[in-house]
C-alpha cells in the first residue's frame, strides 16, 4: 500500500478503522477509487452470484455513464465470507452524484487502488461544507446592521 504524503498521515500505509457504518464492530477505512468499467464489472459480478443482494445500480450507471467524474467504495460490513458490503459514491461533472450499496470481494476490494491525496483533501472539504453556517450572536446582528459613518 502506498502511503500518502499528507502531513500527519500515519507513516506506517494503512487506514484507520472506522465505525460509522457498522454495528458489527467497525470497518477499514480504505477509501477506494474506481474507473467506471472496474464498476460495471464490479456489478455484474455481484448480480451474477446468486447470494449477494447488492447488486449496486447497474441501469442509473450506464444512464450516468458518460458524466461519471469520480467512483470510490468504502467497506459499510462484512457481508459474507469474503465479502464486504460496500458504499459506493459517484460523482459527476457537476458536481451532484449518488450513493448505492454493492457487495465486493474482499479480493477485487483490494486490488483497486486508494484514493489519491487531492481527493481525499476534496472529500474533507466538501463534508465540511455540509454543515449549516450558524447565524451571528444578536449583538452581532445589531452591530452589522448599524449604519457605518464613512
Amino acid at each position: 500500500m502506498t502511503v500518502m504524503g499528507l502531513r500527519g498521515w500515519p507513516r506506517f500505509g494503512r487506514w484507520p478503522t472506522v465505525d460509522i457504518y457498522t454495528l458489527r464492530g467497525g470497518g477499514r477505512g480504505n477509501i477506494k477509487t474506481a474507473s467506471v468499467e472496474d464498476l460495471e464489472r464490479l456489478q455484474a459480478i455481484a448480480a451474477a452470484n446468486p447470494e449477494w443482494s447488492a447488486t449496486g445500480r447497474p441501469a442509473w450507471v450506464r444512464d450516468h455513464r458518460e458524466q461519471i467524474e469520480r467512483v470510490m467504495l468504502v467497506v459499510f460490513v462484512v457481508e459474507h465470507e469474503f465479502v464486504y458490503r460496500c458504499l459506493v459514491t459517484v460523482v459527476l461533472k457537476d458536481g451532484s452524484g449518488g450513493q448505492f450499496t454493492l457487495e465486493v470481494s474482499f479480493a477485487d476490494f483490494n486490488r483497486l487502488p486508494d484514493v489519491d491525496a487531492s481527493t481525499l483533501v476534496t472529500l474533507a472539504h466538501r463534508y465540511l461544507l455540509t454543515f449549516p453556517q450558524v447565524d451571528l450572536d444578536p449583538e452581532q446582528e445589531a452591530a452589522w446592521n448599524r449604519p457605518t459613518e464613512r
